[in-house]
């Protein structure tokens, strides 16, 4: 038996697009999915649109919260399904078919399921994990299916983290050995105005910092962290000739 999904939609202030992330999920011709959506206290539209969809909900909490991680956090506490998926609010899925497409990769039972997500114009691939998760993430959670019991076995996400709780996340289920099942073709659409894809050299410098802290988590080693010091000067310099 196909396994249910829970989708966890996190918002703030999202009346310009939340319709569109609620309504590509309500329309997914599979059935077995389980949408909670947890809101950090909206003072514009966004909660009058979620209740225009109040039935299509297993779960909505409307409260002030320290951030996103925290608010992920109250997602992962009130979801049942056995694989989670985040879908924040300026995300959508790209076809009505889209869970149905990769429910028969969540049979294959791997922790985490991933493929690749559209991002603007472009198709981003997922690295996987290996050597490389260490440097950059090995995908983006919009494109993972990570299953439940995960977060009771590694961990929640660190709610000191802004913009890379997701990494840092991963990094941790990477050291502990998961295992996972990659599918070919995507099925969400990312979108461009989130703290994660903002292109402005201060963003991206947020960003890098914030890799850095949860890079020097995880390598303990000496030879790690020298690594480490001989590749971020360089990457920040590329970074920021790229940054607007």
């Amino acid at each position: 038996m196909v396994p249910l999904v829970s989708v966890i939609t996190v918002c703030r202030n999202s009346a310009s697009t939340i319709e569109s992330t609620i309504q590509s999920v309500v329309r997914q011709t599979f059935s077995n999915i389980e949408y909670v959506l947890i809101d950090g206290c909206s003072t514009d539209a966004t909660i009058r649109i979620v209740n225009k969809y109040r039935i299509h909900f297993a779960q909505i909490i409307s409260e002030s919260d320290s951030g996103i991680s925290e608010a992920m956090n109250k997602g992962v506490s009130l979801a049942s399904g056995r694989y989670l998926l985040f879908l924040h609010s300026d995300d959508c899925f790209l076809a009505q078919s889209s869970l149905e497409s990769v429910s028969r990769y969540l049979l294959s039972g791997a922790d985490i399921v991933y493929g690749p997500i559209v991002f603007g114009d472009r198709i981003l691939k997922p690295r996987g994990f290996g050597p490389w998760t260490f440097v950059k993430t090995p995908f983006l959670h919009q494109g993972a299916f990570c299953r439940r019991e995960l977060f009771r076995e590694i961990g929640l996400f660190d709610e000191k983290l802004r913009v890379c709780m997701d990494y840092d996340w991963f990094l941790r289920a990477y050291r502990a050995g998961v295992t996972s099942q990659y599918f070919p073709f995507p099925i969400v659409r990312m979108g461009t105005e989130g703290l994660s894809s903002r292109s402005d050299w201060k963003s991206v410098r947020s960003r890098l910092e914030e890799e850095s802290v949860c890079q020097s988590k995880h390598v303990n080693s000496i030879v790690g962290r020298v690594l480490y010091l001989f590749w971020r000067l360089p990457y920040f310099i590329y970074r920021r000739l790229r940054s607007p």
